[in-house]
């Protein structure tokens, strides 16, 4: 604040020395005499007698305190907002379907729709259906799901892990259990 009061009275006494006028901030009206240092708005403005009515010297100013709304939790419920570790959480990557590219086609087809018909109803570039259901890209998961909705099938799965044995065992596991042997 020192700084600002220093570089304006340092502005003013040049600008005096020099015979050079300001003009008011507000109106633009050139500045007879001292001109008025006053906040608008929040903004520090050089303004003449008439404007400094629009503002407040900055002496008497201050910044009004913003209003924090609490959080009040209802009776009977609680309010338990807890991010589960990355570790901690369940893995259920889902995987795109093998044989995508001639699901999207087949279902395409049945629904009687061509290339282009399909590119306009998923809101896609026909470049980008050909390629998707030739089987050279991946269509991005939410393209995946324009197409699911509109050909009413499935392009992605949960991806379910094999488990070795699903029996109980008191022993552990060897590598026999693990292994299949040719015959």
């Amino acid at each position: 604040m020192n700084h600002l009061k220093r570089s304006f009275n340092i502005s003013f006494i040049v600008i005096l020395s020099w015979g050079l006028t300001l003009s008011c901030e507000v109106c633009g009206r050139r500045i007879r005499g001292s001109p008025l240092k006053v906040i608008i708005e929040g903004a520090t403005m050089n303004v003449c007698e008439e404007c400094a009515k629009f503002g407040v010297t900055p002496a008497t100013w201050s910044r009004s305190p913003r209003k924090v709304s609490q959080v009040v939790p209802q009776e009977g419920k609680t309010m338990i907002h807890m991010k589960t570790p990355t570790s901690a959480r369940v893995e259920a990557e889902e995987e795109l379907v093998e044989g995508y590219g001639n699901l999207i086609r087949e279902a395409r087809e049945k629904m009687g729709f061509s290339q282009e018909e399909l590119a306009k109803l998923v809101k896609e570039k026909l470049s980008v259906i050909k390629r998707v259901e030739a089987g050279r890209m991946e269509p991005a998961k939410q393209l995946a799901v324009k197409l699911e909705r509109v050909l009413k099938i499935r392009l992605y799965g949960s991806e379910t892990a094999t488990n070795v044995s699903t029996t109980t065992r008191k022993r552990s596991l060897t590598l026999g259990d693990v292994v299949q042997l040719k015959d």
